[in-house]
């Protein structure tokens, strides 16, 4: 995660323009199955992934994201309500958070200028990332 969180920040210079390479598309599909089981972070490794696949601006990258975690997680949801122990009272809050996180994002990183959500992403990867090494290895 801390490193994908770098890949945001300094993106590596050499990818071309809609030139995805097999490593991309495999990448991505790794990255959007943990996000569909997992979930953690894993929107930045998303965005991190589809940032070294394709030269769009951050707005454009965090849609893209936004569309591929949605259906990670809708083909994760389906798979859990058929063949896993769901705990349906807390399902309807987290939809609904979903559903106002999804709405809200959008105008916001809109808003942001030039690299912002970039770094900003990145710095969140990162926190998320001392947290959980400090949680682990304090003790």
């Amino acid at each position: 995660m801390a490193m994908a969180s770098l890949l945001l920040v300094r993106p590596p210079s050499v990818r071309a323009h809609g030139e995805h390479g097999v490593l991309g598309r495999v990448a991505l599909f790794a990255v959007t199955i943990y996000t569909g089981y997992f979930g953690a972070a894993g929107g930045l490794m998303v965005f991190a992934v589809l940032a070294l696949m394709f030269d769009h601006p951050a707005a454009k990258l965090n849609a893209m994201k936004n569309v591929m975690s949605g259906l990670a997680n809708a083909v994760a949801a389906v798979g859990f309500a058929l063949f896993g122990p769901v705990d349906w009272a807390a399902a309807a809050p987290l939809a609904a958070g979903f559903l106002l996180g999804g709405w809200i994002g959008p105008r916001i990183a809109r808003r942001l200028p030039g690299n912002s959500l970039r770094y900003l992403a990145a710095a969140c990867g990162l926190a998320v990332a001392v947290k959980l090494g400090w949680d682990s290895y304090a003790r």
